[in-house]
C-alpha cells in the first residue's frame, strides 16, 4: 500500500476507460456483450478481417453486417502484412475484441515475423473462408515457395491442400 500524508491509501484495480458497445456496435451492441455466443463468432470472423483486411465471404447478412459496423474504409494497405486488404477493423473494436491475443493472429503475426507474405485470393470464385489464412514465401524469381495455412486455433499446416 502507498501513503497519502502518512494515511495508507488501498490499491485499486487498474482499468481502461468504459467501452461504449452502443456507439462501437450499433444496434449489435445486445450481441456483442461479453459472453454471448454472437460476439464469440464475430470475433473469429473480425479476426480474419484484421489479418487480411478483406471481408470474408459466404457469410450470412447479419454476420457481415456487424463486421462492416466495426470497421471502415481504408486506403492504404491494411493486412497485417501491409500488401494488400481495403478494410480496417476499428482500434476500440480490435481492443474490444482482443484481436492480438486471437490464436490465429498471433500465429500469423510469427509467420510474418518469419518472412512469409499473406495470400489473400486463391484464385478467381474461390471462398475467402474465415478460419484459414493462406501465407506463402517468395522466391528471388517470384516463385511462391513454402505455401502454408494458419487455422483459426492458431495451428500451422504446410501446403495449400
Amino acid at each position: 500500500m502507498s501513503t497519502f500524508y502518512g494515511e495508507p491509501v488501498p490499491k485499486t484495480r487498474d482499468r481502461g476507460p468504459r467501452i461504449d458497445r452502443k456507439r462501437l456496435y450499433g444496434e449489435w451492441a445486445q450481441l456483442m456483450e461479453p459472453g454471448k455466443a454472437v460476439r464469440e463468432q464475430i470475433r473469429d470472423r473480425a479476426a480474419y478481417l484484421y489479418i487480411t483486411g478483406f471481408l470474408p465471404s459466404h457469410l450470412r447478412k447479419r454476420n457481415t453486417k456487424i463486421l462492416v459496423q466495426i470497421s471502415r474504409d481504408f486506403k492504404k494497405p491494411s493486412s497485417l502484412d501491409a500488401r494488400n486488404g481495403s478494410r480496417l477493423v476499428l482500434p476500440e473494436v480490435a481492443a474490444d475484441l482482443g484481436m492480438e491475443k486471437h490464436e490465429m493472429v498471433k500465429a500469423v503475426r510469427a509467420k510474418i515475423r518469419e518472412g512469409y507474405l499473406i495470400e489473400p485470393f486463391r484464385g478467381y470464385g474461390s471462398r475467402r473462408g474465415y478460419s484459414k489464412i493462406y501465407l506463402f514465401r517468395m522466391g528471388v524469381n517470384q516463385e511462391v515457395l513454402s505455401p502454408c495455412f494458419v487455422n483459426i486455433t492458431g495451428a500451422t499446416k504446410n501446403g495449400w491442400a
